[in-house]
């Protein structure tokens, strides 16, 4: 019986089942670790694979959404992005939010969310409270979502606002910049259905801007 390739262009002994997922491994953490958006030839050298090799182990990790093309090479895919936010309760910022978040989420009746800015286009919901109503609005920590149109994007662009289906038809959502040395690079927001929060968005907007006030001393705090 002949050697078996390895896959690498390497001839040898048959290799274990988990070696294509300890290249994918691999290549993902070198994406994540390298400096702006390394090269196929830049990642095939830094995990020692032939590069036909290292394309189709990155074909797969962006297809499940853990890489992604940028301008000029590979970055971090929203699916990787969304995972790691999954674990932000580690992050300081979180853990101030939470007690703000659920006491808006009490005074609203919403649920409240603390988003942050991921890069020019989009944002991520990295800690929730759900709102105290049956019917509520529930399940996006961990959601990126575009910054275009959206109150989130605008309260991370400085400006309060309200926004009726934007990501959602019948769903508003209230957002308010958090102040952060540099500009804001937060915002609270408040998401639940128009029929109850387009009459009183006033009162809600009230409370989100409240809400981002007081986070904002927080973390000036630290």
């Amino acid at each position: 019986m002949g050697d078996d390739d390895d896959g690498d262009g390497r001839q040898g002994q048959a290799s274990p089942t988990p070696r294509s997922s300890d290249r994918a491994l691999a290549l993902l953490t070198a994406v994540i670790e390298t400096e702006g958006e390394p090269s196929l030839t830049q990642l095939s050298a830094q995990v020692d694979l032939a590069p036909s090799t290292a394309s189709r182990q990155l074909a797969s990790l962006e297809a499940a959404g853990m890489v992604a093309r940028g301008a000029t090479g590979y970055v971090v895919g929203p699916t990787m992005v969304r995972l790691a936010h999954r674990v932000v309760g580690a992050r300081p910022v979180a853990q101030l939010a939470q007690p703000i978040l659920d006491d808006l989420a009490a005074t609203t009746g919403e649920s409240a969310y603390l988003a942050v800015g991921h890069d020019d286009v989009a944002a991520i919901y990295v800690a929730a409270a759900e709102g105290t109503h049956h019917l509520r609005h529930a399940g996006w920590r961990g959601r990126t979502v575009p910054r275009a149109t959206t109150a989130v994007g605008a309260a991370l662009a400085g400006t309060p606002a309200t926004v009726h289906d934007a990501i959602e038809t019948g769903i508003t959502a209230i957002a308010a910049p958090v102040a952060t040395v540099g500009g804001p690079a937060m915002a609270i927001v408040v998401l639940g259905p128009t029929f109850r929060l387009e009459p009183g968005h006033g009162a809600a907007m009230d409370a989100v801007l409240a809400a981002a006030t007081a986070l904002g001393e927080l973390v000036g705090a630290t």
